[in-house]
């Protein structure tokens, strides 16, 4: 899949723009911090009849790794023998999901996802347990996908035995890279054959879908490197892929400040690794989907975006565009459809909180202009590409008109290479398709009109939203 020297010097200019991955719209940094437990029970109890997933949060891991920007609270084994932390989580989750309960009254959940930190840091017996702390105020639909992340080096075939029989149906793993030196680098130390027995478990036990996650611009990969983990990955087989870029901020993350700039790939370095994995992975028949999701044709993420079902959210690439996503445990978002909430981050702070209200932190109301603007991102990061016709339907007005204010930045996007901007639609080349956060920055209002341009070269991509 190459790309021209023309294309390689503007991929260049654009790669590391300090620009929001819109994971939500508005992002965080633009949400309310006097969002109160008073205004996500108001905004809960007008959440609109139709689908309906669950997230919950569980933030505890054993150890640190040292890519890692997701919220988690490291337990090591001998401070968990003194006092287990994951009991306090399943009260205070309980206590949580009857509070929402109360909101949204009963409804039926069409989907299901444990993520973390570490949901499988938790015993089966207490997955068990946590399992009927959702049961007891929701109903899983009939063909729900239920979900959960699973670290290979701590889940064990009792785990596995337990999610099964409590009717879970898909497993995301986490494997980020198989060579030995990155995953030293990293501090996640996992062999392939441990990985592989716990994918052989898995289907042994009848999971239907496996997913892995895994990571490229990390120190010490390169082309031959992730070729090979790539080539492991296809033997694997699992039904779906998220690859996601290394997101570098030391100055937030300091545990990150151990990688050295001469070890981590960039550019052209990094460019290549993108491109090495979508040809590897669309060669092996995956499907190309979104901005880093990949997937078999017979998962449902591939039918979902075949039917154009398809949305960005905080777990990525998921089915169900118009799918409402409640969020429990400590700093879970909920995507009310027309709000969200945040709970307060840390575990301490959410457990406190969760005894007396629900345990939000910050939030948001969406204007009419806010859900038209999210609408038109995640056509994008979906697809992209924006249907105009499709566009007039869903919001009664035409799209050269609404989004005047963001014709000259795509305009001269269109002459860099980025996309096309048709009578009939608007679509990405692959060149803006690997740049879609640059794209994307024209339809953000709180972002001024030339920040796809002024945000060149200050630093990696933004972890915000």
């Amino acid at each position: 899949m190459p790309l021209s020297a023309a294309q390689r010097a503007t991929y260049r200019r654009y790669a590391d723009a300090a620009l929001p991955r819109h994971t939500s719209y508005p992002t965080v940094p633009h949400w309310r911090a006097d969002w109160s437990g008073a205004d996500q029970t108001l905004a809960l109890q007008g959440v609109r009849p139709g689908p309906l997933g669950l997230y919950v949060h569980v933030p505890f891991c054993r150890k640190l790794c040292a890519y890692c920007g997701c919220n988690r609270e490291i337990v090591a084994d001998g401070a968990r023998a003194a006092a287990d932390p994951a009991d306090g989580l399943i009260a205070g989750l309980a206590e949580e999901l009857r509070r929402v309960r109360a909101a949204v009254g009963t409804r039926l959940l069409s989907s299901l996802h444990l993520g973390g930190g570490t949901p499988t840091f938790l015993t089966p017996a207490q997955l068990a347990r946590l399992f009927a702390a959702v049961s007891d105020h929701f109903v899983l639909g009939r063909d729900a996908e239920v979900a959960s992340e699973i670290d290979p080096r701590v889940t064990t075939k009792a785990h596995l035995a337990t999610l099964r029989g409590l009717g879970f149906n898909r497993l995301s793993l986490g494997v980020q890279d198989f060579d030995p030196k990155v995953q030293e680098a990293i501090d996640r130390v996992q062999s392939f054959e441990q990985v592989a027995g716990v994918v052989d478990e898995a289907r042994a036990k009848g999971f239907t879908s496996l997913s892995f996650d895994l990571i490229y611009g990390l120190p010490w990969q390169t082309p031959a490197s992730l070729r090979e983990t790539l080539r492991q990955v296809v033997e694997l087989a699992p039904d779906r892929i998220a690859l996601f870029r290394l997101a570098l901020l030391p100055e937030t993350l300091k545990w990150q400040r151990r990688f050295r700039a001469a070890d981590l790939p960039s550019g052209d370095a990094s460019l290549a690794l993108m491109l090495l994995a979508v040809e590897q992975l669309t060669a092996a028949g995956y499907l190309w989907i979104g901005l880093d999701h990949f997937a078999k044709p017979h998962d449902a993420l591939a039918r979902a975006a075949a039917a154009g079902d398809l949305a960005r959210s905080f777990q990525g690439m998921v089915s169900g565009r118009d799918t409402t996503t409640l969020a429990v445990g400590p700093s879970a978002i909920t995507d009310g459809g027309d709000f969200y909430g945040q709970n307060a981050r840390d575990f301490a702070g959410w457990r406190r909180l969760v005894r007396d209200d629900l345990p939000v932190v910050k939030g948001i109301r969406l204007g009419a202009d806010d859900l038209v603007r999210r609408d038109a991102l995640r056509e994008i990061y979906a697809f992209g590409a924006l249907d105009f016709g499709r566009f007039a339907r869903r919001h009664g007005a035409e799209f050269h008109a609404y989004f005047a204010d963001a014709l000259p930045a795509l305009a001269a996007m269109e002459a860099e290479g980025l996309l096309n901007l048709g009578p009939e639609a608007l679509r990405l080349s692959l060149l803006g398709r690997l740049l879609t956060r640059v794209v994307a920055a024209a339809f953000d209002a709180s972002l001024p009109p030339d920040a796809w341009k002024s945000g060149i070269g200050k630093g990696r991509a933004s972890a915000a939203g």
